[in-house]
């Protein structure tokens, strides 16, 4: 699957992705020699929020770490097996 085209940016330039994906969206910016900043799990990319979820729940910050550490701590943080309930995954980098 194509990051770009499944992509959803919203309407304040925030960008999220089907969590399956954050992976191969954490790479693609580290490997540009981007940081990832942060991750958000999100619950509204089907359009509105899931019933029972927040819209957006915080599940990583960069805190000033290196771009091979951050890339490794993101993934660490998008853990599948944590609020797997959370099927978008937003992605902020610098």
């Amino acid at each position: 699957m194509d990051l770009r085209t499944s992509a959803i940016v919203l309407d304040n330039g925030e960008v999220m992705w089907p969590r399956e994906l954050g992976p191969a969206v954490i790479d693609a910016i580290s490997n540009s020699g981007r940081i990832v900043l942060g991750l958000d799990l999100r619950s509204d990319g089907d359009g509105e929020p899931a019933p029972g979820l927040d819209t957006e729940v915080p599940l990583f910050d960069n805190k000033g770490a290196a771009l091979d550490q951050s890339q490794m701590a993101a993934h660490e943080a998008l853990d599948p097996s944590l609020l797997p309930e959370y099927r978008w995954v937003l992605v902020t980098w610098d």
